[in-house]
């Protein structure tokens, strides 16, 4: 907890993390904070100089998933008073939405904003671009905005094109792979494995057979009953001798 300030900005430069034996300082340079009191006659947010400040900007994730939400959250003052703040935010595919802010503490000559970023876009990058203030007299002024963005991790089912397991349509590419699951499921699956399997085994054990009787052929060691003998093979070896006697 903060407390015995005067009115004015804070910045938070860096904190001390130790677990009693071992301590880090750790750098920060992005949050901020204001403090005021309502009943000090020198309150800066009664100050004709304050002119659409934007005290911090925060993000509540750096890292997210498709179809969450994010928040921005500020503190913005102006003397006149703030009636509306809306923010542009950009993603790594250039396309863009404008989110409205609402107030959630304070009041309209200094107050806590915030509002909801929708993150649709998987393996994309958000950033918050600009943020524009109007105050209650129609003036309006846009502050563009530095390091505020969060990452979308990407959707580990668009990552199989080809070959798709789950028969699901692929969305990235939209075309839809072989469907594994179903064609197990067919009653006549194991049947049809099994036939190609006697057939690549046949195909093993045929080749010598085929390779012995080409060679006793052109030996001329091929009896006369070829048929008794060699079966289908007859016709093939009885052209192949009568090509040699010629």
């Amino acid at each position: 907890s903060f407390y015995g300030f005067r009115n004015g900005t804070y910045h938070l430069k860096s904190f001390l993390i130790g677990s009693g034996i071992i301590s880090k300082t750790v750098p920060m340079d992005t949050i901020s904070f204001y403090v005021t009191e309502e009943n000090d006659a020198k309150n800066t947010d009664t100050n004709e100089t304050s002119n659409f400040e934007i005290i911090y900007t925060i993000l509540s994730r750096s890292k997210t998933t498709k179809g969450s939400n994010v928040f921005l959250t500020l503190d913005a003052k102006d003397h006149v008073g703030i009636e509306k703040i809306d923010a542009l935010v950009e993603n790594s595919n250039g396309e863009t939405q404008v989110i409205l802010l609402s107030m959630t503490t304070g009041k309209s000559t200094y107050g806590t904003w915030r509002g909801m970023i929708s993150a649709d876009e998987p393996d994309t990058t958000y950033s918050v671009r600009s943020i524009t203030m109007m105050n209650f007299e129609g003036i309006e002024k846009e502050i563009i905005v530095d390091s505020r963005s969060f990452y979308v991790e990407a959707d580990p089912k668009s990552g199989v094109e080809g070959l798709n397991v789950s028969g699901e349509r692929n969305r990235s590419s939209g075309i839809t792979g072989f469907n594994i699951l179903d064609a197990i499921k067919e009653p006549f699956f194991p049947t049809k494995v099994g036939f190609i399997m006697m057939a690549i085994i046949g195909g093993f054990f045929m080749i010598p057979m085929v390779a012995n009787i080409d060679g006793r052929a052109r030996k001329g060691k091929i009896p006369d009953d070829y048929q008794d003998e060699y079966g289908p093979f007859a016709e093939i070896l009885r052209s192949k001798k009568t090509r040699k006697k010629r």
